[in-house]
């Protein structure tokens, strides 16, 4: 066979190869946002058992403030139970062991942080975990989940609002914004 004769044949190739490409693209992309959409899934139940966690404990800070730190002594412990059973429960399997080695460091910097800083406002405690939990939505959503980029950007948008325009009731709108918010991104999530 001349190359003259093989060039007929060198378009049908190319064609093909340019479809299988592009069924092979798409199909990675597919597999890629169905990961996404899982991942979602399997968070939705985190972010509705912290949401009632920040209700409660926001609202005990508000309406019974000289009670709010038992409320989140035993509000902290209930959700890091709650996650550790959505994790064992969730269909994907239960959740590596290197998360609950995070979630350890995780909050011994958060305690290492309040220590350090001593906010004299207790509002500067309510509006700093949350900060925190949207800086992280934020990185975990710029890595290809957009509702997390959504959700963390909301949550750091409405907790500075309240903190620099609500003072005092600033505890109880972070009940029904923060906690509520948190909710209700979970049923969001969930319906992904």
């Amino acid at each position: 066979m001349s190359p003259v004769q093989a060039q007929p044949n060198a378009p049908a190739q190319t064609d093909a190869q340019a479809q299988a490409k592009a069924a092979l693209d798409e199909i990675n992309a597919t597999m890629a946002q169905s990961g996404t959409l899982r991942g979602y899934q399997s968070m939705a139940p985190h972010l509705i058992i912290w949401g009632i966690v920040w209700a409660l404990g926001y609202s005990a800070a508000y309406f019974v403030p000289d009670h709010a730190n038992a409320v989140w002594l035993i509000g902290v412990p209930a959700g890091i139970a709650g996650d550790i059973f959505a994790g064992r429960a969730d269909r994907a399997g239960p959740m590596p062991p290197a998360i609950y080695g995070l979630m350890t460091v995780f909050g011994l910097f958060c305690i290492a942080t309040i220590a350090v800083m001593q906010p004299q406002d207790p509002r500067q405690t309510a509006a700093f975990f949350p900060l925190l939990i949207a800086a992280g939505y934020g990185a975990f959503g710029s890595f290809g989940a957009p509702r997390m980029l959504a959700l963390g950007a909301a949550l750091a948008a409405f907790t500075l609002l309240g903190f620099f325009t609500l003072g005092a009731i600033f505890q109880l709108y972070m009940a029904v914004v923060a906690g509520g918010g948190l909710i209700l991104g979970g049923l969001w999530l969930r319906r992904a």
